[in-house]
């Protein structure tokens, strides 16, 4: 049996049936109904539709959130009031879908120790040490998506984190979410030791002697679980709006949610989510993404009666998918249960977590009162087992729609891929990131990021195939494709739009991020768009950030990040951050992250509440310089020749940037020094508070590499005034000094 894993080498959940799909429309945009316009035409677009009836398009009029029309461009739709945004040929695509989530959780391990994409141990233990000394002893460190096939797949163990974190319980869970790390402190608390039992479905790992090494796998979990302190309801609802926003910047609109149930596990979590999270979402209007829940299919009744009361759909944000249980475990944590045994590992088979008859019966009655039923199965015995159980729970409750999902269906053994087909039964398969671009470039080369060589090569998907996985297909999964999955007359319209100019530029070259998503919150957000557009693709927006007043901002989506943009009366754009909030009444400065001043990547302003991170340098602003006169569009900047001409964004005095195209042809915006007020540090260090930075640096505070290629990239060599910001060094980011992170505080203490 194979160590290594196959997790991420496929497109996304895909749907190995046939779709069901609307009606053409007309394929002109010239009929109004009921003498009705349209809120938005996209228009000189290469929209990619989803729909076989209608691959392409090049114009798309939407009216309430809904496609009104697909085709080709007329006027016939255009009122007083409609918004026609010009993409000069830029790709549109249905919004993306991913059919698996654990949306709250990720949203909450966003915040935590981020070990996803480690490989080493030195830099998991590192990153470990730097989130202790943030916490107070006794605190619990958590964090996850560690993966040992990064680093060779020698498992982690108690013992890396014991010397780092002796005052403090310490748990980590692997990037599939069916093993953990913990340390000594955290197993004391659990009252895990020698004598401790495995519990039925898990496994406690021992070294030879007995003793526990740390990593816990599937429902022995639980036993550090219990433990932990309860994460507060306003804690998930903030996760869930982090969540949201983490996928909408990846282009996905609508998500599989399959819960926080895990086996062995509550399944209050779920419902409390629902109920506290979700609703409580719906009902102040903070949904900006379309989600499709699973319920633990031990309350498969509430989720029958739920369904009776309210129908399948609670609003066009929420809509009930049906019930989802587990069969193994996994094969990073060597819990997924095969018919041969492990290699190296001769007694296990993996695990089965749940009897095969209780299991039945769950399915049977859930089927019977027509929910949908998705099972977990990664391991070819679990796979077979489900599909030998669908076969009696087809002949007992008889042939229908079912569309009977099998989650992961990672392993199969010979001959069980065709059966999928039998009853329609759908693989729905994940790969490990909310990240749809990335995995169709997968799909198609078969080599994952930092691979060279592909992975049964044989098995590449066709770029159409690749977007239908996660679009449609995917909508089929759920039963949502009557509502997404693509850009279909009646549908709703999510759309994600695309920096590539055409589908031969598209289908060449993968990009790596999105331009923006549909989901705007106001017709100003459409003109910045369309300001964006209009200057070409990765050139930055001219800047505007009032002093005095109190501006609202709101998100866009453009580059791959997530902007907060407002539309002030003299058409310049106000840029905030990546986190939505006011802008302080009577700021007079701003601080903004020194390495973020090039083109196509808008100043982000940091928000009040937003915290400075260690390693970095931030630059301090007067905000009442913050007016730009005048937007430099992309043919200014072409017509600039290469060497080290500028462009001005505005007056004498009046903006603190330049446009700059380098030798190299690449753009970048310069930050004029002399507005450069002052520079932030955070070292962690012991360095002194407010030094210098200039001829009096005796200690070389910002001589070091890199404020040296600050100093060189972004303010370059002048002769107006000398470079000499104050820099003030935050030492020790810690507990002790967090305080200095608000730099609403930090501005206000100057």
């Amino acid at each position: 049996m194979p160590a290594q894993s196959a997790l991420a080498l496929l497109a996304a959940a895909i749907a190995i049936a046939t779709a069901i799909f609307l009606l053409p429309p007309d394929s002109v945009l010239s009929w109004t109904p009921w003498g009705r316009f349209a809120d938005m035409i996209l228009a000189n677009a290469t929209i990619y539709t989803a729909d076989p009836a209608r691959p392409f398009a090049n114009a798309m009029a939407v009216r309430a959130g809904r496609v009104l029309r697909v085709g080709t461009y007329e006027s016939g739709l255009k009122g007083r009031h409609t918004y026609e945004l010009n993409l000069s040929g830029n790709v549109v695509l249905p919004g993306f879908i991913d059919s698996h989530v654990h949306f709250i959780d990720g949203g909450l391990l966003l915040t935590r120790v981020p070990l996803r994409g480690v490989r080493s141990k030195d830099d998991f233990i590192s990153k470990v040490k730097e989130a202790v000394k943030d916490k107070h002893d006794g605190q619990w460190i958590l964090g996850g998506g560690w993966n040992n096939d990064f680093w060779g797949g020698d498992l982690p163990a108690s013992s890396w984190l014991d010397d780092i974190s002796p005052d403090n319980p310490v748990w980590l869970s692997r990037m599939d979410g069916h093993m953990g790390l913990a340390n000594s402190l955290a197993m004391k608390i659990a009252g895990i030791d020698k004598s401790t039992n495995d519990p039925v479905g898990g496994t406690i790992t021992r070294t030879p002697e007995g003793e526990p090494t740390g990593l816990l796998i599937d429902t022995a979990m639980n036993l550090v679980f219990d433990v932990i302190q309860e994460v507060s309801i306003q804690e998930r609802r903030e996760a869930l709006f982090r969540a949201s926003k983490h996928a909408l910047k990846r282009g996905v609109t609508t998500v599989v949610d399959v819960g926080s149930y895990f086996p062995g596990s509550s399944t209050e979590k779920t419902w409390k989510d629902f109920s506290a999270v979700y609703k409580w979402a719906h009902s102040v209007e903070k949904m900006i993404v379309r989600v499709c829940l699973f319920f633990p299919m031990p309350t498969w009744p509430r989720v029958s009666d739920l369904i009776t009361e309210n129908g399948r759909s609670l609003s066009q944000w929420i809509h009930i998918g049906g019930v989802k249980a587990f069969l193994d475990g996994s094969l990073g944590s060597s819990s997924a249960l095969f018919y041969e045994p492990y290699e190296g590992d001769t007694d296990n088979h993996g695990l089965q977590v749940i009897d095969m008859d209780n299991l039945l019966n769950a399915t049977l009655e859930s089927d019977k009162h027509g929910l949908q039923v998705a099972i977990h199965a990664i391991g070819d015995k679990a796979n077979g087992m489900l599909l030998d159980m669908l076969d009696k729970v087809v002949d007992l409750n008889g042939m229908k729609d079912r569309r009977f999902r099998i989650e992961h269906a990672q392993h199969l053994a010979p001959g069980a891929a065709d059966r999928f087909g039998k009853h329609g039964t759908i693989a729905s398969v994940q790969v490990s990131d909310i990240n749809p671009l990335q995995a169709v470039h997968t799909a198609m080369s078969r080599k994952p990021p930092g691979w060279e060589a592909p992975w049964i090569p044989a098995e590449r998907l066709p770029l159409d195939d690749s977007l239908k996985a996660h679009t449609i297909s995917a909508a089929y999964a759920c039963f949502l494709d009557h509502i997404v999955g693509s850009l279909s007359e009646g549908k709703y319209a999510d759309f994600v739009v695309l920096p590539s100019t055409s589908w031969g530029e598209f289908s060449n070259d993968i990009p790596e991020h999105i331009l923006a998503t549909n989901k705007f919150t106001s017709c100003k957000e459409l003109l910045v768009l369309q300001k964006l557009l209009d200057m070409g693709n990765g050139l930055a927006p001219c800047l505007h950030l009032p002093a005095v007043t109190t501006t609202t901002v709101r998100l866009v989506y453009w580059g791959g990040q997530a902007r907060l943009v407002a539309e002030e009366e003299n058409g310049c754009v106000v840029t905030a951050g990546d986190v939505a909030a006011e802008l302080p009444a009577a700021e007079e400065h701003v601080i903004c992250p020194a390495d973020s001043f090039f083109v196509g990547l808008p100043i982000p302003v940091m928000s009040p509440g937003e915290e400075l991170l260690p390693g970095r340098t931030y630059f301090v602003l007067p905000a009442t310089r913050f007016s730009c006169l005048k937007v430099l569009t992309a043919a200014t900047l072409a017509a600039l020749s290469p060497g080290p001409k500028k462009v001005p964004l505005a007056g004498p005095g009046q903006c603190p940037f330049e446009y700059v195209k380098g030798a190299g042809g690449a753009a970048l915006i310069r930050v004029l020094p002399e507005f450069i007020e002052k520079v932030i540090t955070c070292d962690n260090g012991n360095g002194n508070n407010r030094r210098s930075c200039g001829a009096a640096d005796d200690d070389g505070l910002c001589s070091t590499p890199e404020l040296k290629r600050h100093y060189a990239q972004l303010v370059g060599s002048r002769n107006r005034q000398p470079w000499s910001p104050r820099l003030e060094t935050i030492s020790e980011c810690d507990h002790k000094s967090r305080w200095f992170r608000s730099p609403a505080r930090l501005l206000s203490s100057r």
